[in-house]
């Protein structure tokens, strides 16, 4: 979903923290601005660097930016294993990413003359 703050992206979150509260993990990443960018992931309880990393790199590689990615995990009783989670994380990542509607915005800076 796109997102220009870091208190959308929370604002974001907790919504769908509420619409799928009996989810086991909410897992995300997001990015804010081109330069001097501001990210962060999260694994919520899953291993360290097995969900968050995993979609922020697809972030990444589409060249996104003012973007939040969750992805909602439901346990079902099989466990994947870190490189399972990893593997399972990147795919619902990427495939959402894929179908998602990418909004294309051109970055116009305003010089101030004289002073």
């Amino acid at each position: 979903m796109p997102v220009s703050s870091e208190e959308e992206v929370k604002l974001n979150l907790d919504e769908l923290k509420k619409a799928y509260h009996d989810a086991n993990h909410h897992c995300y990443a997001y990015r804010l601005g081109l330069e001097n960018h501001a990210y962060r992931t999260n694994d919520d309880g899953e291993p360290s660097g097995s969900a968050g990393k995993p979609i922020y790199g697809q972030i990444l590689s589409m060249g996104l930016s003012d973007i939040l990615v969750v992805v909602i995990r439901y346990f079902g009783g099989t466990k994947l294993g870190i490189p399972g989670l990893i593997h399972a994380y990147r795919t619902a990542a990427r495939e959402a990413l894929e179908q998602a509607s990418i909004i294309e915005k051109i970055v116009m800076v305003q010089k101030r003359r004289g002073g």
